[in-house]
């Protein structure tokens, strides 16, 4: 959703009326971003995920309810997935479409050619909006403004605003352990931030990322802010604003990071770094000492995806003494 929001800026700045549909985890992100200009339609994806049978029925039908009780000139599908495809197709539209790449063809009247394997996913935004003579001009994530929740974030944490403030990201995607930095790499690099005057605050979501950063505590003496399962996607970024540097894997919140202004040090292996790196002006691409092989992909790497273990403490290390201390 990050990722999306520059171009969702553009449309409004164009003058189009707009109305999002968007996962409910990013409502409040996308409010913070752009304001209240834009109409709002939310999946309820927590909703639906508890409470019983009927209550669940209840909300998706409100849902659909919303979905299609106005009709649209165009109904755009920036992603292009299973999902998105399938919402789209309850949309009521005189024109739908959508990436040339999808799976799901017959839902769109129109397919918006896009460079989806050599390009940024940034770029297929841009992409999908020149066909209604919308342009994307910046090169960077939409900044977001600063935050209300800064103080209370950092209270709510114990930190102290004098001194530096390092938010780790030690895990990726659920089924998408392979772009992870090791724990114990990511021990190594706590203790040392712990060691020379840094805060430390980890952060994650969800019961896996939970365990994982459980695990990561139980393999450090450093004095740790844990903020995993404690912070909302608005608390996420204002605590990001509030940092000097996020380091983390390729993963949702180091976006959020970057579009906070934070400096980024990301961990990147297998991921394709040209479609998936943050796109700001403080970021650092840190990658393996050792390249892998021909096959080197989510389901298989010949080479045990040594791109990533080979990513060694002291490449890290190296960029975070290039940064710019004290940031802001």
């Amino acid at each position: 959703m990050t990722i999306a929001l520059a171009a969702i800026r553009a449309a409004l700045d164009s003058g189009h009326d707009v109305t999002l549909l968007i996962d409910d985890n990013f409502t409040d992100l996308v409010r913070l971003a752009i304001g209240d200009e834009p109409r709002v339609i939310s999946y309820p994806r927590r909703e639906l995920a508890q409470g019983s049978t009927w209550a669940r029925a209840k909300h998706y039908l409100r849902f659909i309810w919303q979905l299609r009780r106005n009709k649209y000139d165009t109904a755009l599908d920036l992603d292009g997935t299973v999902v998105s495809a399938r919402l789209v197709g309850l949309v009521r539209a005189g024109v739908k479409m959508g990436p040339a790449f999808t799976s799901r063809t017959r839902t769109y009247q129109q397919l918006v050619p896009v460079n989806h394997l050599t390009q940024h996913c940034f770029d297929d935004y841009a992409d999908m909006l020149r066909p209604l003579g919308i342009l994307v001009p910046s090169v960077h994530y939409l900044n977001l403004p600063t935050s209300p929740e800064v103080p209370t974030v950092t209270k709510k944490l114990g930190l102290d605003a004098s001194r530096p403030i390092a938010v780790i990201h030690p895990s990726a995607s659920a089924g998408k352990e392979y772009k992870q930095w090791s724990l114990a790499r990511f021990a190594e690099l706590t203790n040392w931030l712990d060691g020379v005057g840094w805060q430390v605050v980890i952060v994650g979501a969800g019961s896996a990322e939970q365990v994982r950063v459980e695990q990561l505590l139980e393999q450090t003496a450093a004095t740790v802010a844990n903020a995993c399962n404690q912070l909302s996607m608005t608390e996420l970024a204002a605590l990001c604003q509030a940092a000097t540097v996020f380091v983390g894997n390729d993963s949702g919140p180091m976006h959020v990071a970057t579009a906070a202004g934070c400096q980024i040090i990301a961990l990147f292996g297998p991921s394709d770094s040209v479609r998936w790196n943050p796109k700001g002006p403080h970021v650092t691409v840190v990658r393996g000492v050792l390249p892998c092989g021909a096959r080197c992909a989510s389901e298989l790497c010949d080479l045990s995806y040594q791109c990533m273990t080979s990513l060694t403490l002291k490449q890290v290390q190296a960029a975070v003494a290039d940064l710019q201390v004290p940031f802001r």
